[in-house]
């Protein structure tokens, strides 16, 4: 059985709004090799990493960025466990989590 993905709405001030949607480990960052690329220059190039865990489950884990990495306004230490309603702030990118699609149809 294969993972349900998670969607991953990114509110980028630089690089606009969009949708992406996850079923692996993926990294958050500057960086073009990335999953999910940003334009802020406040995030690091390898700024956070969304883990896939056992299950459907995720967790985020700052990559020392400089800037921090925040779930719901709260400085990530570690790993932490995120779902889907959860909010995670990267520089001034916000990346909302979704059980499913929330693009407009």
């Amino acid at each position: 059985m294969s993972r349900s993905p998670l969607y991953l709405y990114v509110r980028d001030p630089i690089d606009g709004d969009r949708v992406v949607a996850v079923r692996a480990t993926s990294q958050l960052g500057r960086d073009l090799t990335c999953e999910v690329v940003v334009g802020d220059a406040e995030a690091s190039r390898r700024h956070a990493e969304l883990i896939a865990t056992d299950g459907d489950r995720w967790q985020v884990r700052d990559l020392d960025s400089t800037n921090g990495t925040f779930v719901n306004d709260r400085r990530v230490v570690g790993a932490v466990d995120v779902a889907a309603g959860d909010v995670v702030r990267i520089g001034r990118v916000s990346v909302e989590l979704h059980a499913t699609d929330p693009t407009p149809h």
